[in-house]
């Protein structure tokens, strides 16, 4: 399947499910995370509250999404995917099993809810350091119905 390449710029999309990569130590400092958190503060306030001590079992471990929404007219959400433990800029963090399983959960809540997943180009780069051949190709198998934004 042919991923579609569109020139969007994430933060302005109005419906569907926004889905980034995240790290599981509750900092979103960089990249499309930092948008995020600019425009929807509850989503990092959620995101936080995944990664501390009290999250129990809910706690964010590399293969889990957390779905956020944040808003119902016109339905959008945003997807954490815990692609990856840890963050840095040294050596490759973007862990691809936990990416891959990531990417499978938010196919099926994207068909679910009948949204279309908006991902970023090159995701997985900015603090994961992410081969972008490599999660383009996870993409294409386990969340086939994505738009990759270019903006």
């Amino acid at each position: 399947m042919v991923l579609e390449i569109k020139l969007k710029i994430i933060p302005d999309i109005e419906t569907g499910i926004i889905a980034h990569q995240v790290s599981c130590t509750g900092v979103l400092h960089t990249g499309l995370g930092k948008a995020i958190a600019a425009k929807w503060s509850w989503v990092e306030s959620e995101y936080q509250r995944f990664c501390g001590p009290d999250a129990g079992g809910e706690r964010f471990v590399p293969g889990k999404i957390q779905m956020v929404r944040v808003s119902s007219t016109p339905e959008l959400w945003v997807c954490n995917m815990a692609g990856q433990n840890l963050h840095g800029s040294k050596k490759r963090y973007t862990d691809y099993e936990a990416l891959a399983l990531c990417l499978s959960k938010l196919h099926g809540k994207s068909l679910d809810l009948e949204l279309t997943p908006f991902l970023p180009h090159k995701l997985g780069w900015s603090g994961g350091r992410g081969e972008w051949s490599v999660v383009r190709s996870l993409i294409e198998q386990h969340c086939p119905n994505a738009i990759i934004c270019t903006g």
